[in-house]
């Protein structure tokens, strides 16, 4: 069970040691998930599974992002959990945060015995500040009110895997091995974290577009640029 009295080490290990059983899961549950995909007419569409394990309730989440992501079979799977920060700490804003990864990218991370693989070999650390900071700057403004579950899939549909670039121009976040890593949100705004090891990851605020400096700005819009030429050239849909 994840504690707030947990290290990073300990909090980590949680979300490695059910990799087995949620990728079980996701071979039990595939076939019926592409069935169901099939005939579903909004988008994005999801399909939801929950398990148990060691006092920790996992959501395994199948979405569909669009009609065309549906013609190509296209699914995006992630696993996750919730922990609690009970007791106020300073400068911390308390509540729920989430552990989550790719089961199928950790499990084949897990059976390379750490050899990178295809896919997400890494889990992420969402902070219980970063998602208080989403709920103020993101979906206050725009009049969307949601339940936590509903939260975590509204930023992870926003979230785009190839907007995580390094930024070594805060010295705050590059001393030693620690690096800042940014991922610019789908719409504008922007999540602010940094790489712990070599697979897990920790964001710890969101920051609104209206918030940036002018080089972060200019970050994004080069960052979408390059995107929007990978599409052009088939390299994403």
């Amino acid at each position: 069970m994840i504690l707030q009295t947990m290290n990073d080490s300990e909090k980590f290990y949680e979300a490695f040691r059910i990799t087995n059983k949620a990728k079980a899961m996701w071979d039990d549950v595939k076939d019926d998930v592409l069935d169901r995909f099939s005939r579903g007419t909004r988008f994005p569409y999801y399909n939801r599974y929950v398990f148990d394990d060691n006092g920790n309730r996992w959501r395994m989440v199948f979405m569909c992002r669009s009609k065309e992501h549906k013609k190509k079979r296209l699914i995006h799977t992630f696993c996750y959990t919730t922990y609690s920060i009970e007791k106020p700490k300073k400068d911390i804003n308390c509540g729920k945060g989430i552990l989550w990864f790719d089961p199928v990218g950790l499990y084949k991370n897990v059976q390379s015995k750490g050899k990178m693989p295809d896919g997400m070999g890494f889990i992420c650390d969402i902070t219980p500040h970063a998602f208080n900071r989403y709920t103020e700057r993101y979906l206050k403004p725009k009049g969307l009110e949601l339940d936590f579950d509903r939260k975590v899939e509204n930023m992870l549909l926003r979230w785009k895997w190839f907007d995580v670039i390094g930024d070594k121009s805060s010295d705050k976040y590059t001393k030693d091995t620690i690096t800042s890593y940014d991922v610019f949100m789908q719409g504008g705004g922007m999540l602010r974290g940094q790489v712990l090891n070599g697979l897990n990851m920790r964001f710890f605020t969101y920051v609104s577009e209206d918030m940036y400096y002018s080089n972060q700005k200019e970050r994004q819009e080069k960052i979408f640029q390059e995107y929007h030429q990978l599409r052009r050239e088939g390299m994403f849909i």
